[in-house]
């Protein structure tokens, strides 16, 4: 096997490849599915901020804090979204 020293790809930002952002992008999407289903346990318009790293235990913390989450009437009468901050600590 040889490997090109100098390699580029023309027409890209840096001669870039692009074989790092694939992986990368795949563990936001991972983390923010995780977030968003841990959030649908919670009232409507509920949301939470996961961590990282977002452990099995803080997961587990994320949708216990959903669960026992409740909606506060805004001061206009409409209704409120609820926000936890979990840091996963």
């Amino acid at each position: 096997m040889h490997l090109f020293e100098r390699a580029t790809e023309s027409g890209v930002v840096y001669g870039s490849k692009a074989v790092g952002e694939p992986p990368l992008m795949l563990a936001f999407s991972v983390r923010e599915a995780l977030r968003q289903a841990a959030a649908a346990f919670g009232p409507p318009g509920w949301s939470v901020d996961l961590g990282c790293p977002s452990t099995p235990e803080a997961v587990y913390w994320a949708i216990d804090a959903a669960r026992s989450a409740t909606s506060v009437p805004s001061a206009d009468g409409g209704s409120s979204v609820t926000h936890a901050v979990l840091t996963g600590v």
